[in-house]
């Protein structure tokens, strides 16, 4: 017994840079809010890519005499937290955090009750932490790039609703975009300084910004650029895995079964034509048919000139594969990752709702590199004439009929 403490004690002595000094470097957060209750519970939820708040809660206070205290670990931080109140379950607080930090969180001009607004990051004093102040510096203009995406995409659709494939007007559309994607990676990203790294990582992650900027080429640079702490942050390693997904990288190889029992990769697909591109889908994902009659009609035209399909079902039952398979009579090459695990893990298109799955194209070029991601109807025209020479669509499906 004797024995056994002295270990004890001596395992204590020397090791300062375990668990005791991690304790010691985490973060403390000091709360007074006015409107919450004595003893309501105040807990912080780690947020993580694509699942805003389904995660496990991490640490949490008590209010007491109007204030709450909550010390803890920030795990591979930076990290963004929800901050959520226990007797106000409608409302919620953004926090973005690392460790070595000590924060004041205040609302103090009247009570929480009378914020008619689910999300309070704009309405607490949130001090003490760098973290959270560079993080909030950059969601505005990361948000306003996105909207000025979308609206781009509408006026596109509207474009296309009204007067048809019109090249020129698509080429005013990809120039606009090209130029947000430049005007973004200069402003925010070339010239940002370690002190800042924490917060851009983070918004790239939460704000969808790979996929934004339709997984530009500049990532692996900017990658390249942050600091070890940042690309071993769980951030960091999101980013990292999203990488080989950059254009005019090569797509990562796969070779899955057909329907008659065979195997067929993604390397002969490309090698038999100029343009290939990979259709993620599944029998119930999002928009199957728009997507269907879209490539259907850019498959009999382009084909002959050497443009090819693969489509890369990631369907929960093989029966269920084969009747669409039959029913469909896709004219294109077609395989099965039996439940997504490899659509998943490496090429993130699965989608996070395991009955609706994501339906996505990726478009490559005789090598089998990443010409563009998710091109469809009018933009995937425009892709295959600049590629394979301008045809008019409208005038050669006539004919085929």
């Amino acid at each position: 017994m004797k024995k056994f403490l002295r270990i004890s004690i001596l395992l204590v002595i020397l090791t300062p840079q375990g668990i005791y000094a991690q304790l010691s470097s985490g973060y403390e957060i000091h709360g007074r809010i006015m409107g919450l209750k004595e003893g309501e519970k105040v807990t912080l939820t780690l947020v993580e890519k694509g699942n805003w708040m389904k995660n496990g809660k991490r640490d949490s206070g008590y209010v007491k005499n109007g204030e709450f205290y909550i010390k803890g670990i920030v795990p591979e931080g930076p990290r963004s937290y929800s901050m959520e109140f226990d007797q106000h379950k409608s409302q919620a607080c953004m926090i973005a955090i690392d460790n070595n930090e000590k924060i004041s969180v205040r609302y103090e001009d009247s009570v929480i009750e009378k914020i008619h607004h689910s999300y309070l990051d704009n309405y607490f004093k949130i001090e003490g932490s760098p973290t959270n102040y560079a993080f909030h510096l950059f969601s505005p203009a990361s948000m306003l790039y996105s909207q000025n995406r979308g609206m781009l995409r509408r006026e596109l659709n509207k474009i296309k609703d009204s007067v048809g494939y019109n090249k020129l007007l698509v080429d005013g559309f990809i120039l606009q975009n090209k130029s947000n994607i430049k005007a973004l990676y200069y402003i925010f990203f070339r010239n940002t300084g370690v002190e800042y790294q924490p917060a851009l990582v983070m918004d790239i992650i939460l704000q969808g910004l790979f996929e934004e900027t339709d997984h530009a080429s500049f990532w692996p640079e900017i990658y390249s650029k942050l600091s070890p702490k940042m690309q071993n942050s769980y951030y960091g390693k999101e980013l990292k895995l999203l990488l080989p997904l950059s254009q005019e990288q090569l797509l990562p190889e796969f070779t899955l079964p057909t329907a008659d029992g065979n195997r067929l990769s993604l390397h002969e697909v490309v090698a038999k034509g100029k343009i290939t591109l990979v259709h993620f889908w599944a029998k119930n994902s999002v928009n199957r048919k728009e997507y269907d009659d879209d490539l259907r009609a850019m498959y009999n035209k382009y084909h002959s000139n050497g443009f090819n399909i693969i489509g890369v079902s990631s369907d929960l039952y093989l029966e269920e594969w084969k009747d669409a398979l039959e029913s469909e009579k896709y004219p294109w090459y077609n395989v099965l990752d039996l439940k997504g695990g490899l659509v998943d893990s490496v090429y993130h298109e699965r989608g996070t709702d395991p009955l609706i799955h994501n339906t996505t194209n990726v478009l490559l070029d005789g090598n089998g590199r990443i010409i563009s991601w998710d091109p469809t109807g009018v933009m995937l025209q425009w892709q295959l004439q600049e590629h394979l020479g301008s045809q008019d669509l409208n005038k050669n499906s006539q004919v085929s009929k």
